[in-house]
């Protein structure tokens, strides 16, 4: 059995697997175009990903029954399997149906993949870390986050614009990252999932920060690249060193960890914080042991509500940027001028990876406010960034509001797990994640596809695939303004019925209103 420091890291290279999903608006525009599908039909196939990505029930179930060996090699058939066939699908001499209903299929399978790959990593390392998950469930998420632009960058310095191969390159890179990891993932004994040593402390604060870094220095690349600064076939090398080396961060504490006697663990870094963990999984798991229980809480489907306005909304965004992009791109029309959707992808990706640190490290470090309150100035943050997508101007104004949903958006893959554990307790962490996870599934199927698709389709130029102009997409966000709106104040309620209404520092206890 390995420790669970080597467990954080192959978990790592899972959620980098994982978050291929978010480089869907990279090659969109190939598929779009080598097909002729409408915009609603492209996001159709996008949302079909997203049910997929966030249908992990069964993946909650095996690994809960079988652990993590079953799960992973499952989500790596899957994965390689969804992207191999659609590359297969978008080839001029394809052996495969090449219909929205067989793309659909194919964004299905790999994103479903990708959820099981999620699954483990997420409730892995919540057992391992009991004591840490906010920050923990942050750096992994960041991560899945992150993935995207990493990806982009491969697309942009070896494939561009050749998104066949690109879809190649996805089947083979995620299928063989996926089995390097396979063996890698355990869940340690509850004797040694402690809490965290003065020096693993300090790793893990240094692989947030190195991760932070990262996440610009990648930024920086696409930048340069994008403004001819630096040639696109140098990116590759100039990513993968930081890379690297921050896996020997994050590796570091397994090798030094046994000369490390037990007498310096040290207090919690955050004062009280061990005591807030134990009032919570104690007072609700006790009433709330069973699947059915939880399943038949009111606070479970309001969190359920507020998952699916906020990740609706925001993979609405995602799903839409290069689209959007274009759209209000003044060069749009010009088609020997490109527009630079790329690297608002790569903008989108690194504040993703941001924004699940900063809202996982908010978490922890400022228990004062719960964790369903933060998850309420997330949905208001959504909400603000929608406001602004209505009213983007071109394309130069997008990076910024870009940046704000990517920030926005992180933070719910940030929280929701560590509410989900607070409340209910690890024991059926897997099957409760992934039953929280269908809100996002139905959420941007109904924004994406049913809302921007339809009223993209509605103002594009007759007899054109393509929409250009702000109407494109204005009254789409205007109306998810409403909707994150709605889940600001049911997450207000969230936070009321689950705020700590008294507390006892010197004893450690903590009572919740339930």
């Amino acid at each position: 059995m390995v420790g669970r420091w080597v467990t954080l890291l192959a978990s790592i290279g899972l959620e980098s697997v994982c978050g291929t999903s978010y480089a869907y608006s990279v090659y969109s525009g190939y598929i779009k175009n080598s097909t002729g599908f409408s915009q609603k039909e492209i996001n159709s196939i996008a949302s079909v990903g997203n049910v997929g990505l966030y249908l992990a029930l069964i993946a909650g179930i095996v690994f809960d029954k079988y652990g993590p060996i079953v799960t992973i090699s499952t989500g790596v058939v899957l994965l390689t399997s969804g992207y191999l066939l659609m590359w297969n699908a978008s080839e001029p001499d394809h052996a495969v149906p090449a219909t929205v209903g067989f793309f659909s299929f194919c964004a299905f399978l790999w994103s479903n993949g990708a959820s099981w790959l999620d699954t483990v990593a997420i409730a892995a390392n919540v057992r391992n870390f009991p004591n840490d998950r906010g920050r923990i469930v942050g750096l992994l998420k960041s991560f899945f986050g992150l993935s995207a632009s990493i990806v982009t960058i491969f697309y942009t310095s070896l494939f561009k614009p050749d998104g066949s191969a690109f879809l190649l390159f996805l089947g083979c890179f995620t299928g063989g990252m996926g089995l390097l990891c396979i063996f890698f993932v355990s869940l340690v004994p509850s004797s040694d999932a402690v809490e965290l040593k003065n020096f693993e402390k300090s790793v893990l604060n240094l692989a947030m920060s190195f991760l932070t870094l990262l996440a610009i220095y990648i930024l920086t690349i696409a930048v340069l690249e994008d403004q001819k600064i630096i040639e696109s076939d140098t990116w590759t090398s100039l990513v993968i060193l930081p890379i690297v080396s921050l896996q020997a961060v994050v590796l570091y504490p397994a090798f030094k960890t046994r000369f490390v006697r037990d007498s310096e663990e040290t207090a919690p870094l955050i004062k009280g914080d061990s005591a807030r963990f134990k009032g919570t999984i104690d007072k609700v798991t006790s009433s709330g042991s069973s699947i059915k229980e939880i399943v038949l809480s009111l606070n479970f489907w309001i969190l359920q509500f507020v998952v699916m306005c906020g990740t609706g909304a925001g993979l609405t965004f995602i799903n839409n940027l290069g689209q959007h992009v274009e759209a209000i791109s003044t060069s749009a029309k010009d088609p020997d001028k490109d527009y630079d959707a790329n690297v608002h992808v790569v903008t989108l990706s690194v504040a993703n990876c941001y924004g699940r640190l900063f809202w996982g490290y908010c978490t922890d470090k400022f228990p004062r406010i719960n964790r369903c309150g933060w998850l309420a100035i997330v949905t208001l943050a959504s909400g603000c960034g929608m406001f602004a997508a209505s009213v983007v101007p071109n394309s130069s104004v997008m990076y910024g509001v870009a940046f704000w949903n990517g920030i926005s958006y992180g933070g719910y893959w940030a929280i929701m797990p560590a509410i989900l554990a607070d409340l209910y307790g690890t024991k059926w962490f897997a099957v409760t994640y992934s039953l929280v996870s269908l809100a996002p599934a139905l959420g941007g199927y109904v924004f994406s596809v049913e809302l921007a698709g339809a009223l993209y389709d509605y103002h594009r130029e007759e007899g054109s695939v393509k929409c250009y102009g702000i109407e494109c997409y204005e009254l789409t966000y205007q109306l998810l303004t409403v909707v994150c709106a709605a889940g600001f104040f049911a997450c207000v309620f969230l936070s009321w019925k689950t705020r700590v209404i008294s507390a006892n520092s010197e004893t450690g206890s903590n009572n919740y209103k339930s």
